[in-house]
């Protein structure tokens, strides 16, 4: 197999068979033999001509959509909360928020985010920077997490939470992260570092850390 590129900026939403055969169309028209889907839901594509590729971007965002340009480098969720018997939560709303969730920028390095829809958890939201998790019918945040050379369970923050505070625990965790983390320093780091009692500190007010 040769050499796959990514396409940079666009993800990949639910698709119809609609969209599904006109991306088979428009892959076919660049001569594209190869596809990948990356678990951040991108597309990896062989025989990129870079002459092409601004050409080839234009005709994929007709069935793409583009990543968040908020610092959240990927969102993992559940494919179709609708068609799993073990969903408790339908994560299509919240991830909706966290792609228009206004942070400062830029982040100090990537931020991986997943949403799951119950608690078998198969987008692995204690393995990620940021980890949504339904207990009963609300929402468990936990940050700090990664799956990479070095693993890293992460901490939770709060339980309980409602959408809405879901959401503004998120952009109050990510406010923390932006303000005082090192260049390049990913949230596992960053946690071991700075002390989760000084992180609660930080984004929650004297009130409610009692």
């Amino acid at each position: 197999m040769k050499k796959l590129h990514p396409i940079p900026n666009l993800q990949l939403p639910t698709l119809s068979i609609n969209d599904l055969e006109s991306l088979h169309t428009i892959c076919k028209e660049f001569n594209i033999e190869h596809i990948r889907l990356t678990p951040g839901n991108q597309l990896s594509l062989s025989n990129l001509d870079e002459a092409d590729n601004q050409a080839l971007i234009k005709k994929l965002s007709t069935v793409m959509k583009p990543m968040p340009t908020n610092g959240i480098t990927s969102i993992h969720t559940c494919a179709d909360c609708t068609t799993c018997d073990n969903t408790t939560l339908d994560t299509s709303q919240i991830t909706a928020q966290l792609e228009n969730l206004i942070l400062p920028t830029p982040m100090p390095a990537k931020i991986k985010v997943a949403v799951a829809g119950c608690k078998r958890c198969c987008t692995m939201p204690l393995v990620r920077d940021i980890g949504l998790t339904p207990i009963g019918k609300r929402w468990r945040l936990s940050f700090g997490g990664n799956g990479g050379r070095n693993p890293r369970i992460a901490d939770i923050i709060a339980e309980g939470l409602n959408e809405i505070e879901a959401i503004d625990l998120t952009r109050r965790c990510l406010v923390v992260y932006q303000k005082h983390a090192d260049r390049n320093m990913r949230t596992s780091a960053f946690i071991d570092k700075f002390g989760l009692i000084t992180f609660k500190d930080k984004i929650f007010p004297k009130k409610e850390s009692s």
